[in-house]
């Protein structure tokens, strides 16, 4: 079981209860069957699985409490307190590598800024299956932990923890890691001993969840590793026979073309145009991207090397078995495989082509079953999945699976990418074979990139999976430090005392926006919008969900933030709605201190004739010193009107179908009587006279569990939107439509 190099790993390799929010309108879902699947991949079940190996993988103190999995739980706490040449350090939480225990620095970081990459170019994909506030929680699990490795000498790192736990005796013990009582040896990069590939691999997570996520502490650490890894002598780490690095230039120009675009700072650009040069590696076309080498992923994010990116992708993809399958290597053919078709599509997303996205679908497809074996490659998809992964964990054996032979897995390990078929397509579903049943976390890492890419090309209409068995019940992540996002159109409301606070989530290319809302009739309304523009681009925010129902205008306020100092003479404008065309913004008042911003613009003289029911407001940034800035959020000062409403009230958020937190319903919605023909407006849930985001929100509700929330005959006959005399998913589609503002007519 031991092999040197870029396959030397010898490594003995899920379900969630996240019900995402497009459960909620669409709970049932057919499952894929194998005859059909090159024509009936579900892409977004597919992307929902995959996320929840690291579930089955998460270590430390708190897997109980963030882990999403009913047989799994916190593990290996005594990492808590490991003696260190440096003290005793917490060095708890991480992940698995693979089907055994050990905490193992490449893979690990090379997967978790593989993850966040998948975000970043893909975050439609996550944000419309509702599968964002789950990755997230998995990518600030890898980053924390990082955080606690690292040995800080003032501002600079004097020590990084690379790896927890021995390999070879890991290996000695086939039990769940909950029963691990073995000793856990850390070991550390120093300047003598620098480590220089996987501390720069690790500086690239952290930057890249930063980017994502905007946690300060990542961007903090991943600056003083990157310094670390660039200052000192440059050596790959070892950690034979299970991962050794064979290149560290690819790692630090990941590093920093993902810290230039974090910060905007162009030494970072300089640095990584300096290390592609320095090497060869930089322009081979032999390997696809892996833990041992992110040459793609750096020509990528530097934007000046496409061809190389499309040499990688060509080179490698002619490598095919008989019936078209692409196979790098026998042993984990499936993540080589899952990661050429990330690049591809990458590339596609970038250069308006489609030269590689139809190939990376037919590959795809001979995962999940187009293939003679007529087997899906991800654990526990459909009745075709393989049921064997070399997983200590999902086994439930106390012994060597040799010894097991044939006896069921006591957990389904659901969206394990296993190692797959070898460059013959032969494939054994025996946990033994690890050459084929293999798991680990940087196999499913490029996975879930290339399945969030193909979503957004095939999976239109596509709903997760409602009901995962082996998972926990109503623990949906949530995103923390960036805006909650939901799938359209569900709408997710929750209530801070009598304040409703109404999020609601734009189609791909709008901002995600989230509404606060007081409770009294003047005042201010703020609008999270939380939305980057570069130069010359704009925004557009509904003006009903900036203003209460009935009420009037008086100022609107941009809130901007930037990387660095955003200047005291920004170059920005727009207009709004009025019911005679469109106004321009006038006269804008900024206010600006370092990266913070404030445009007031006064819009009291036409209070009276914006159009509060359709019109939207709309800005635009021409410059500023710096080359992008953030509307945080959009804050409109109003006076008059009625109490800002909202659904049912709510005590906890997000809402799933599955335990629903709704505890009262409001006034009206009660099935007592005749349709009140005066309050017979098509999409008009709540009969407050106007359409909006409520509507949407009680329409959600009713539909998830129209026993719990019930409508009287008006409300009913209201939310038939689509007019065919059912009130169904159909008629919320189309009603968030139109409260987005797309040009969808009602009733």
């Amino acid at each position: 079981m031991k092999k040197k190099g870029l396959l030397g790993r010898v490594k003995a390799a899920a379900v969630s209860a996240a019900v995402a929010a497009t459960a909620l309108i669409a709970p049932t879902v057919v499952d894929v069957q194998q005859a059909d699947a090159a024509a009936s991949i579900n892409y977004a079940k597919a992307l929902q699985y995959s996320l929840y190996l690291y579930d089955a993988n998460m270590c430390g103190t708190e897997v109980g409490e963030k882990g999403l999995l009913k047989w799994r739980n916190d593990c290996h706490t005594y990492d808590s307190k490991v003696s260190t040449p440096y003290g005793t350090m917490d060095l708890s939480g991480g992940f698995h590598d693979a089907g055994d225990h050990v905490k193992f620095g490449l893979p690990g970081a090379y997967s978790a800024t593989m993850l966040g990459w998948s975000y970043y170019e893909f975050k439609d994909a996550f944000t419309q299956t509702g599968q964002a506030g789950h990755l997230q929680t998995i990518t600030d699990y890898f980053c924390d932990f990082y955080r606690r490795c690292i040995v800080m000498d003032g501002s600079n790192v004097k020590a990084f923890c690379y790896q927890v736990g021995d390999g070879d005796a890991d290996h000695r013990s086939w039990q769940a890691p909950e029963k691990d009582t073995m000793d856990r040896p850390a070991l550390f990069a120093t300047s003598s001993n620098p480590c220089t590939d996987v501390v720069a691999e690790t500086a690239a997570a952290l930057a890249m969840n930063y980017v994502n996520f905007k946690n300060p502490d990542d961007l903090k650490y991943a600056k003083a590793l990157y310094s670390f890894a660039k200052t000192n002598s440059k050596q790959n780490h070892s950690a034979a026979p299970f991962y050794s690095g064979s290149c560290y230039l690819d790692d630090l120009a990941l590093a920093s073309i993902i810290l230039y675009k974090a910060t905007n700072d162009s030494s970072y650009k300089a640095d990584c145009g300096s290390w592609i040069q320095q090497s060869n590696w930089a322009y081979t076309t032999a390997q696809p991207i892996c833990w041992d080498s992110v040459w793609p992923a750096a020509n990528a994010l530097y934007a000046d090397e496409w061809n190389r990116v499309a040499e990688n992708v060509d080179k490698n993809k002619s490598n095919t078995t008989s019936e078209g399958y692409y196979a790098h290597a026998n042993w984990g053919s499936a993540r080589y495989n899952a990661a050429l078709q990330l690049e591809g599509l990458v590339y596609d997303k970038h250069n308006n082509s489609s030269s590689y996205t139809s190939w990376a679908k037919g590959q795809m497809e001979y995962l999940f079953g187009s293939n003679k074996n007529n087997q899906c490659y991800m654990v526990g998809y459909d009745s075709s999945s393989v049921k064997y992964p070399h997983h200590r964990a999902a086994s439930g054996y106390t012994d060597f699976p040799s010894e097991n032979r044939g006896k069921a897995y006591a957990n389904v390990l659901v969206g394990a990418l296993v190692g797959g078929p070898d460059n013959s397509g032969n494939y054994y579903d025996e946990p033994d074979k690890y050459e084929y049943t293999e798991v680990a976390l940087d196999y499913n890492a490029c996975f879930v990139g290339a399945l969030a890419g193909l979503y957004l090309k095939y999976g239109s209409g596509q709903s997760v999976d409602s009901s995962v068995p082996g998972t926990k019940s109503g623990s949906t992540p949530v995103i923390t430090t960036a805006p909650i996002v939901t799938t359209p159109p569900t709408t997710t409301t929750t209530v801070s005392g009598n304040d409703p606070i109404v999020t609601t989530t734009n189609k791909s290319q709008d901002p995600v926006i989230t509404t606060a809302g007081g409770s009294s009739a003047s005042g201010q309304n703020e609008v999270k919008v939380d939305k980057n523009l570069t130069m010359n681009s704009e925004i557009s925010v509904d003006i009903n969900k900036l203003v209460p129902s009935g009420a009037k205008a008086k100022k609107f306020i941009i809130n901007l933030s930037a990387n660095g100092d955003i200047g005291n003479n920004i170059s920005c404008g727009g207009g709004f709605t009025v019911n005679s065309g469109w106004q321009s913004l006038e006269n804008g008042q900024q206010s600006s201190s370092g990266s913070k911003a404030t445009v007031t613009y006064d819009v009291s003289k036409y209070a009276d004739n914006i159009d509060y029911n359709n019109g939207v407001l709309k800005f635009s940034y021409w410059w500023s010193p710096q080359p992008s800035i953030n509307v945080d959020s959009i804050t409109c000062e109003y006076t008059g009107g009625s109490v800002v409403t909202a659904a049912p009230t709510t005590t906890t958020a997000p809402v799933t179908s599955t335990a629903p937190s709704v505890t009262t319903t409001s006034k009206g919605t009660e099935n007592t009587g005749d349709i009140d023909l005066s309050k017979v407006k098509a999409g008009d849930i709540n009969l407050d006279g106007s359409v909006g985001v409520s509507d949407a929100v009680l329409l959600a509700k009713y539909i998830a569990n129209p026993n719990k929330y019930t409508l009287n005959a008006t409300a009913l006959k209201n939310a038939d939107c689509d007019g065919n005399g059912k009130v169904e998913t159909p008629d919320l589609l189309l009603l968030v439509d139109y409260t987005i503002g797309k040009s969808v007519k009602l009733g």
